[in-house]
């Protein structure tokens, strides 16, 4: 990429309490050239619009024509744009917007049932057909995309690992790090407790409504499990990582990558996953933890014995993975997917 281009990215910034506003940031901080950041109105950038407003496209075209980009590229959660509006307002503007346009898929959507999973599915194809290039994170959604949209525009790019020099603890610590809500499965690695008496689990993160805090709370009474509700910060994450030995994503849904594996391989650490959406891949891939049946507690906690069992197995999948998926090598195949189109 050359430094005279000019790249606009189109995301949730810091101090936006979001994943992916941490992972641009890291992005964007290892690039060169010019880069100007389009996000909301709770992010701190060069500009800032409402994603979900029906005039998306008369707000981002003047600031695209005034600062002359060359290309955008918009991070894409489907929340982010307009749940009631179904989006329309960001298809719109991605089919008018002139300059070539990447798209960052953190969802793919691998299951078309159910209303809601159609509708996305829909919405998917759309974003596909007016996109001039997709990344994804793993091989597979590259494939996927590929195959069933009859295009050669999804790429994969790994989400990249800014990697801490850590050394796990020889203690039995189990960290969900995390938003909290129901497809999250965090009630099943609390049920998972009563097979693990001599581990100690911790779950932190920010639940999604009262409600479900208020079940949470409630059965991690049950199961001696140490709570951490709430936005944790920068540094609290840190201490929370380093505290760990394995980190367990028990997702009973998840059409995502996470930031959060992609953080505890930052770390060093192993990990177990579920195999649900795209969560599980990169785990199968480069043999980097445990894969484990979603929604079956006994299984979730057989399987965190098994990773503790053969960690030192899994801990040379986490170098593997590191070296291939560092953030400098993201930002390299940024930069190369942005000159094919420029």
């Amino acid at each position: 990429m050359s430094n005279a281009m000019k790249i606009g990215v189109v995301s949730k910034f810091l101090p936006e309490k979001d994943g992916i506003a941490i992972y641009t940031e890291n992005l964007l901080n290892n690039f060169k050239g010019s880069i100007i950041k389009i996000g909301n109105f709770s992010s701190k950038t060069d500009y800032r619009i409402k994603f979900d407003n029906f005039d998306f496209y008369e707000k981002i075209n003047p600031i695209i024509k005034k600062e002359k980009i060359d290309l955008i590229h918009f991070q894409y959660i489907a929340a982010w744009y307009g749940k009631y509006a179904l989006n329309y307002p960001f298809i719109r503007a991605l089919k008018a917007i002139k300059i070539p346009k990447v798209v960052t898929l953190h969802e793919v959507q691998y299951d078309n049932k159910g209303i809601k999973n159609k509708i996305l599915e829909i919405i998917e194809k759309k974003i596909v057909k007016y996109a001039d290039k997709i990344i994804v994170h793993t091989p597979r959604q590259a494939e996927f995309i590929n195959k069933k949209y009859k295009t050669d525009k999804a790429e994969c790019i790994y989400m990249g690992v800014n990697i801490k020099e850590n050394d796990p603890k020889k203690g039995k610590n189990i960290l969900f790090f995390g938003m909290i809500s129901e497809g999250k499965g965090v009630i099943d690695l609390i049920k998972a407790k009563k097979y693990l008496l001599d581990y100690k689990i911790k779950i932190a993160g920010r639940p999604v409504t009262k409600s479900y805090e208020n079940k949470i709370i409630s059965a991690a009474k049950e199961g001696d499990i140490e709570l951490k509700l709430g936005w944790i910060s920068e540094e609290g994450k840190d201490k929370l990582y380093r505290w760990a030995n394995i980190i367990v994503l028990p997702y009973r849904w998840a059409p995502y990558q996470s930031a959060v594996l992609h953080d505890a391989l930052s770390y060093g650490l192993s990990v177990v996953v579920t195999k649900v959406g795209a969560i599980w891949e990169i785990v199968n891939r480069f043999k980097c933890g445990v894969v484990a049946k979603k929604g079956d507690s006994q299984d979730i906690a057989n399987s965190i014995k098994f990773c503790f069992e053969n960690y030192n197995k899994y801990t040379l999948g986490v170098r593997k993975y590191q070296n291939i998926a560092k953030l400098k090598n993201s930002v390299v195949k940024h930069r190369e997917l942005y000159n094919k189109l420029l």
